[in-house]
């Protein structure tokens, strides 16, 4: 089951942010964990999208759990991503279970 996500731009050893915000800078790599619990096999994916819809970044991963896990999804761009208003929404099997936004500036 989808516990929670939380945006930052660090996490530490266990894909739990280490400074949560929502905003960013364009150089910024930007995380999102996200917190589930639960057991057996199942697929939690991220899809991150600019302000006018165009998706920016998908990913997903197979979660083999026996109880409680944090997952790290992450974006960058060394180039720098577009100013503006982005966000991610999280899936579980398929079914959103959660969408953030943030901004870059």
């Amino acid at each position: 089951t989808f516990g929670s996500v939380e945006l930052g731009s660090t996490v530490d050893a266990s894909n739990k942010i280490l400074a949560s915000g929502n905003s960013f800078a364009p150089t910024d790599t930007i995380y999102a964990s996200v917190d589930t619990s639960g057991s057996g096999a199942a697929t939690l994916a991220a899809k991150w999208s600019y302000q006018d819809g165009q998706t920016v970044h998908e990913d997903s991963k197979t979660l083999h759990s026996s109880g409680p896990e944090t997952t790290a999804f992450m974006i960058s761009k060394p180039s720098g991503f577009p100013a503006g208003n982005y966000k991610v929404d999280i899936s579980l099997n398929g079914s959103q279970v959660a969408s953030k936004d943030f901004s870059i500036k």
